[in-house]
């Protein structure tokens, strides 16, 4: 099957088409043996990202990253994240008096005004001729008091994602706690499945109670 494929990709030939063909004529213990290796390939590679190097100023105030990973055999991983400002209409309106609520990226470090914000961890997964799309939104609250999660929302493409789970809801003190959500999520592809655990937290680092800030970490990883 490897063979195949590379040599379908070095011929510029392995369209969706020739993919299907290709998975049609496989054995399935040899698909699962497949699948399994680059679902660990992918994994290992998504959470070695360094979104620190990946994000780069888009000149309207956003930072956006993409990186795509080829895993080999037709197959790859992407990670995008974008760090901005949430603008929906009622925030326009209300813009001296509502704090915005931000999305923000994975290993990030800042001083962040209390209010509700939103973390974002998206993650691409292709295996087989499948695309996995794992969306998971943590939303959360800053005040005096600490970090306080409020909900999660998931979503994804071509796999279908569980209930979300908050797991630690407040962090009320600095330097040592923080909150957390997880999502599964259930994929499958030429009759494999696969399961997939996406994880997001938000660490309370320090606290400005003057300028009514905390300094918040956020972080992502997949399993």
């Amino acid at each position: 099957m490897k063979a195949q494929l590379s040599e379908c990709e070095a011929q510029g030939k392995l369209t969706e088409t020739a993919k299907k063909e290709i998975i049609s004529e496989t054995p399935v213990e040899v698909l699962e043996q497949f699948m399994d290796e680059k679902e660990k390939q992918a994994v290992t590679a998504l959470n070695a990202v360094d979104l620190d190097e990946l994000l780069e100023d888009q000149g309207d105030g956003t930072l956006y990253g993409k990186q795509v990973i080829d895993l080999g055999d037709g197959c790859e991983a992407v990670v995008e994240v974008k760090d901005a400002e949430d603008k929906n209409i009622w925030r326009n309106l209300m813009d001296l008096i509502v704090e915005p609520s931000y999305a923000a990226t994975n290993g990030e470090v800042l001083w962040k005004n209390y209010g509700d914000r939103y973390f974002t961890a998206k993650s691409t997964v292709m295996f087989g001729i499948k695309t996995c799309t794992m969306t998971l939104e943590n939303h959360y609250n800053l005040s005096v008091s600490g970090i306080t999660e409020r909900y999660g929302s998931a979503s994804g493409v071509n796999c279908t994602p569980g209930t979300v789970s908050i797991t630690d809801r407040t962090a009320t003190t600095p330097g040592s706690s923080d909150v957390n959500m997880k999502c599964s999520y259930s994929a499958s592809s030429a009759g494999i499945s696969k399961q997939y655990i996406l994880k997001t937290t938000v660490g309370y680092m320090a606290k400005d109670a003057t300028n009514k800030q905390i300094k918040v970490k956020h972080s992502w990883s997949i399993s």
